[in-house]
């Protein structure tokens, strides 16, 4: 396990899992971790420290500095490897996991644990291995983001603490608890020139004058930090740390981007909306053609029975018509014969006696 990113890197895509101060100098992210680390070095001094969760040790080589014997362990051993060749004679890096820390209890005077805990599917092991490998005067500084104000979308973090959520679980393990606050604030300076150009993580000495242009309440913090321990905790001094004036470039040229994503974006949820539109009257009028399909199809055994009396029908009068044609043959057979008979001699010799014949019939009716 090992520290987190920037706030607002939350946004970008492919967030790296951790801190590397040789790819990411100069930018806030770099200033938010030394600020954690520096807000605590005053503890460090003379003390045995467990840096749980130290990634690339660049704390763990602050807190040497200072005066402090210090264990890092990271599960990432590969990482630790990476750095161990530029660790003093006073660090040493182990390989292990925070939520079962293989040392005995009460090992250490402190412990620092800067953005780990949000890491873990379960931070409360973490944290309770912290209070056991402490010493009963041993003091805890862990941090996690906000999770009101931390930017959502870091696809490495499984829990943000809120800051009454952190005071709350650390408040069940140790009887004092003192939270800080650490935002990211933009800041102009006026410096002299050795000032202006000191670099390099340089101390720009004492004798600063801070103002802070806008108020804010507890709760509004990016991250919150803190102190938890059995006994009486030691106070704690504010800190800045400023980190390159191209940062801020940089951070205007992704929110124009972004914005230009979000417009893209949105037009084509637009284009989609009416595309839905036409595509839903496509579909109404093809449901109504189904109706009416339907409907012609709930007509279909009517039809079929009165085709069938058609055809019934039109075999009868099929039938009739050969009869008819018959009849007419039988017919024209007859007149042909009748047109014979009475254009024959004998019919015309015989005329008169058919009228005899026929004057008779009247006399004898």
């Amino acid at each position: 396990m090992s520290d987190q990113v920037l706030s607002s890197s939350a946004e970008v895509p492919e967030v790296p899992e951790r801190f590397d101060p040789a790819t990411m100098q100069g930018e806030v992210i770099q200033a938010e971790h030394l600020a954690r680390y520096r807000w605590a070095l005053p503890i460090a001094l003379g003390r045995r420290v467990l840096d749980a969760g130290c990634g690339t040790a660049y704390g763990s080589m602050l807190q040497a500095e200072a005066g402090a014997e210090v264990i890092g362990v990271d599960r990432a051993l590969e990482v630790l490897d990476s750095v161990r060749a530029e660790m003093p004679d006073t660090v040493v890096l182990e390989e292990g996991d925070v939520t079962s820390l293989p040392y005995e209890d009460g090992r250490f005077d402190l412990v620092v644990c800067f953005e780990v805990i949000e890491h873990l599917d379960d931070p409360s092991r973490a944290l309770d291995e912290f209070r056991r490998v402490l010493s009963p005067e041993g003091i805890l500084a862990v941090s996690s983001p906000n999770r009101d104000v931390y930017p959502p979308g870091n696809p490495h973090h499984i829990h943000e603490f809120t800051p009454p959520e952190l005071e709350e679980e650390l408040s069940r393990r140790f009887a004092f608890v003192k939270l800080d606050r650490q935002h990211t604030w933009i800041t102009s300076g006026v410096l002299d020139d050795a000032r202006y150009c000191i670099g390099d993580d340089g101390d720009l000495g004492a004798g600063l004058s801070i103002h802070k242009l806008e108020g804010d309440e507890p709760g509004a913090e990016l991250y919150t930090v803190a102190l938890a321990g059995q006994r009486e905790l030691p106070g704690t001094a504010p800190i800045f740390e400023l980190a390159a004036p191209v940062e801020l470039r940089k951070w205007d040229d992704l929110w124009h981007e972004q914005a230009k994503l979000l417009f893209e974006h949105e037009q084509a949820f637009a284009d989609n909306a009416a595309y839905q539109g036409q595509l839903k009257g496509e579909i109404q009028e093809l449901r109504a053609q189904l109706t009416r399909a339907e409907a012609e199809l709930a007509r279909m055994p009517a039809l079929d029975a009165q085709l069938s009396e058609l055809v019934q029908v039109n075999d009868g009068l099929v039938a009739l018509n050969d009869e008819l044609a018959q009849r007419q043959v039988a017919y024209q057979e007859l007149a042909d014969r009748y047109t014979v008979v009475i254009e024959s001699t004998s019919w015309k010799l015989t005329r008169p006696l058919r009228r005899v014949v026929a004057f008779a019939r009247k006399l004898t009716s």
